[in-house]
């Protein structure tokens, strides 16, 4: 703290450790009759051992400089994933459980991102301007321990960003933002070896997928009323090397990899309002029109593909006697296509239930996830050779008792 309240000078250091075993039971049928030796149908099992660590440590200054201000910082990232997976199959003949070495895999994705950013913001009168930049160092390490595979990734990126805000009046202001930013993959896509749960759908990762680099353009309207605010969006989403899921069949069994793409393209119209209806009744919701090309020339000319989509979220907030709240938020995701196919349409309700005490110190929360049970990821892929509709299904109905106590 300084004696000048607008100077601020803030230091973090973290460390986070996540440790988790998945066991898994597999029932196997490959549509043979019969007990025939290499009939593959039995029962199959896994265990999944990883573990996560992640450091951070982030120092940041804001300085008033001239009419205006400057907000610098330095962030390192170091993640550790250690990913130990065994797969066994039980043996016809002995009645044991075997190490399938072919599927089995130990896994270490280690990463460190190192950024030096800076940006300046400024008010004329009615106009605010604020124009800032981003330095980043990835260094990226892999290393398959069951076959001594390695992969290292080491690239500099720059990543500027600007936003222009003018108020037209005390009701209306328009703005607009550009910024370059990266999305890196993750070590789930990167591990070469495949997810075999389902034998028949294979997952395989690929160690040679590079980040996606995404440049983002957005004009804004705002207005302000005594009980309720409206935004409206123009957007439009350029992506460098965009990562799509390819399918590809062999011998009736399809293996999904993760792949760069050429380009994708996205442009649309977004609207979002917040709105008192009544003392004890607030509703937000937001609705995003848009269009989407992506472009996998680079892999063949079928993986090009267009269409449209949208979405809607809807959060609609009551205040019930005895000081209980009550929140229903919906979701709906149109179908939207992809380089080989598209995603179905996605659909849920949640409801939960909360009251406070103890003069708001405390607070008990109900919440019923997916109270319908349609909460699911289904698709369609399509090449000149096959076609396939596939459909993932998770217990997503779970139901929820949370205390808390602010000391």
């Amino acid at each position: 703290l300084f004696d000048d309240k607008n100077r601020e000078l803030r230091a973090v250091a973290s460390h986070s450790v996540r440790d988790q075993l998945e066991q898994q039971r597999i029932g196997v049928y490959n549509g043979f009759v019969g007990e025939l030796p290499e009939n593959p149908d039995g029962l199959e099992r896994s265990v999944n051992d990883e573990i996560n660590r992640t450091s951070i440590i982030q120092i940041d200054y804001v300085q008033p400089l001239g009419a205006g201000k400057l907000e610098t910082g330095y962030k390192s990232t170091f993640r550790t994933f250690d990913n130990d997976y065994t797969y066994e199959i039980r043996s016809r003949t002995t009645g044991e459980f075997v190490n399938r070495e072919d599927i089995s895999n130990h896994f270490v994705y280690r990463d460190q991102i190192h950024a030096l950013y800076g940006i300046y913001s400024q008010s004329f009168g009615d106009f605010e301007v604020s124009a800032g930049v981003r330095l980043e160092q990835t260094l990226v390490d892999t290393e398959l321990k069951t076959t001594g595979e390695k992969n290292e990734q080491d690239y500099l990126n720059l990543f500027p960003s600007m936003q222009a805000l003018y108020h037209l009046d005390d009701q209306h202001s328009v703005k607009f933002t550009y910024s370059r930013r990266i999305d890196r993959p993750g070590s789930w896509w990167l591990n070469p070896f495949p997810d075999i749960a389902d034998s028949l759908n294979i997952r395989i990762g690929n160690p040679n997928i590079q980040p996606e680099f995404i440049h983002s353009l957005e004009l804004g309207h705002m207005a302000k009323f005594e009980k309720s605010e409206f935004t409206t969006n123009l957007f439009f989403r350029h992506v460098d090397g965009q990562v799509d899921y390819i399918v590809r069949l062999e011998n009736g069994i399809s293996f999904r990899q993760p792949t760069n793409l050429n380009t994708s393209m996205t442009y649309g119209l977004e609207f979002i309002n917040s709105t008192q209806l009544a003392p004890w009744w607030n509703i937000n919701g937001s609705v995003s029109l848009f269009q989407v090309r992506v472009d996998g020339s680079n892999l063949d000319d079928e993986f090009t593909n267009s269409g449209f989509s949208w979405n809607a979220k809807m959060t609609s907030d009551f205040s019930l006697p005895w000081d209980v709240d009550l929140q229903l938020v919906g979701n709906y995701t149109a179908p939207e296509i992809e380089a080989q196919g598209r995603d179905l349409a996605r659909y849920y309700i949640d409801i939960s239930l909360q009251r406070d005490f103890l003069d708001k110190k405390g607070s008990v929360t109900l919440s019923l996830r997916d109270i319908f049970d349609t909460r699911t990821f289904q698709g369609e892929n399509a090449s000149s050779t096959f076609r396939q509709e596939f459909e993932y299904k998770r217990e997503s109905r779970i139901l929820l008792l949370s205390l808390s106590y602010n000391i």
